[in-house]
């Protein structure tokens, strides 16, 4: 079956990759077709609609939610589903059942079957990415599974997204932040909009902390489309007593005239407290749609919670945390939990980033805070070559290193490193995937 799981993923990717940026290929344009995509659904029997659904868009913070979302349903005995992207590791990571990657007889079969009926009649239907693929094979898989509750998360904005042809029973948007702004628009407001498109009439609505300007745009998109707002961190779900420490995050959530206190999740960093508050409210307006969801649970399910690459510790000599931060609000969120969690350690940071991410609001905070930098690229196309990173440093004070390889700017930070230095692993998720091959993570 190993050979049978190689071919459909070189049979997918044979399709048009955007994550890529591929040559969009015989199956379409480059335009999105979120309409041929929802005929293609109904053709196969719209499986997305046999189960209820949390969908959840956002800049930051959104995989972190969602995974915390189905952990507390898991917890509470529901069969689940959770579908994220980009993957890690494993493409099989984008498709869990019950917390657990699907097997690769099952990515393979689903796979195989899918990508032959893209082929079949691609060209008609506009149905012709890999992420319209995993996203309807997810839907299938679920439904063949016979889950009793999933949570999506957006690919990529909301609006044209494929997973946007839900219809859920609560819809989320994590913090709004300036990313992708090439495509989803050059303004905070812009790109809210797109995301607030996921919304539907008459659903629930949980937004997570959001700037004036992001908050505004959302909530005007709610009541104009009659969707039905029912919490907002910072507004009327208040977070408050954080205790951000190397065991993960203890905080108090104030919603609905009741206080939770002394919440939990190993989940590491401060702004986790919010994420994971923002998950615990989505459970709750879920629970309001008649799933059996106890307080117990929703403990339970936040203290067990996984999301690897997010401020993942591997306690090696020396320490290395690994940390997908792509954007600079997630890099300000990153150094303001090393400096809370590890406040007199020396950092030395081992940085790749995209060639389409903001690298210069990335790279100079991350410069300043270390005692030493190693710039260094990832196996994938859009990678950004590390002579380029270094043209986008201001005024750097710290020694700074080039390699080609994240083993070998291992090697050279390891050099570097001294007493209980801490080597931070930063700037792309692809990065960060590189990373935990290296230090042994395995999702099996």
């Amino acid at each position: 079956m190993t050979d049978c799981f190689e071919i459909a993923v070189k049979e997918l990717y044979s399709l048009i990759d955007y994550e890529k940026l591929t040559n969009p290929g015989p199956y379409g344009t480059t335009e999105s077709h979120l309409e041929q995509f929802r005929k293609v659904l109904e053709d196969r029997g719209n499986p997305q609609f046999k189960y209820p659904v949390i969908h959840i868009a956002g800049s930051k913070g959104k995989g972190s939610t969602a995974a915390v979302c189905e952990s507390i349903l898991r917890a509470s005995g529901y069969k689940t589903g959770l579908y994220t992207s980009p993957h890690l590791v494993d493409i099989r990571e984008r498709i869990k059942i019950d917390g657990k990657a699907i097997s690769k007889e099952v990515f393979a079969s689903k796979i195989l079957e899918m990508t032959a009926y893209a082929k079949q009649i691609g060209l008609q239907k506009g149905y012709r990415t890999v992420f319209e693929i995993l996203t309807a094979s997810a839907f299938e898989i679920f439904a063949e599974a016979g889950i009793e509750a999933a949570v999506i998360e957006c690919g990529l904005g909301g609006k044209l997204d494929a997973t946007n042809v839900l219809r859920p029973a609560v819809t989320v948007i994590t913090t709004v932040g300036l990313d992708h702004t090439e495509i989803l628009g050059k303004t905070i407001e812009e790109i809210a909009l797109d995301k607030a498109d996921i919304m539907r009439p008459e659903i629930p609505v949980v937004l997570g902390v959001q700037n004036e300007k992001a908050a505004k745009t959302l909530n005007d998109f709610a009541e104009a489309r009659g969707a039905k707002p029912f919490g907002q961190i910072g507004k009327n779900a208040i977070v408050e007593n954080i205790r951000s420490t190397k065991a993960g995050v203890k905080y108090n959530l104030c919603f609905g005239g009741k206080k939770y206190s002394d919440l939990k999740t190993p989940l590491l960093g401060r702004f986790q407290a919010y994420n994971s508050a923002t998950a615990v409210v989505t459970i709750l307006a879920f629970r309001n749609t008649g799933l059996k969801i106890s307080d117990k649970a929703i403990r339970e399910g936040l203290a067990k919670v996984s999301w690897p690459g997010r401020m993942q510790l591997f306690k090696t000599s020396p320490e290395i945390l690994v940390d997908g931060a792509h954007s600079p609000m997630a890099v300000e969120a990153l150094l303001d939990s090393v400096r809370e969690i590890w406040p007199k350690r020396p950092i030395i940071t081992v940085f790749g980033a995209n060639r389409d991410k903001d690298i210069q609001g990335m790279i100079n905070p991350l410069a300043e805070f270390s005692k030493a930098l190693v710039l260094t690229r990832f196996n994938w196309p859009r990678a950004a070559e590390t002579v380029d990173i270094e043209g986008m440093l201001d005024n750097p004070k710290t020694p700074i290193g080039r390699t080609e390889t994240l083993a070998e700017a291992l090697e050279w930070a390891k050099k570097e490193a001294a007493g209980d230095d801490l080597i931070i692993i930063t700037g792309s998720l692809y990065l960060v995937g590189e990373a935990l091959k290296l230090l042994g993570y395995s999702i099996e």
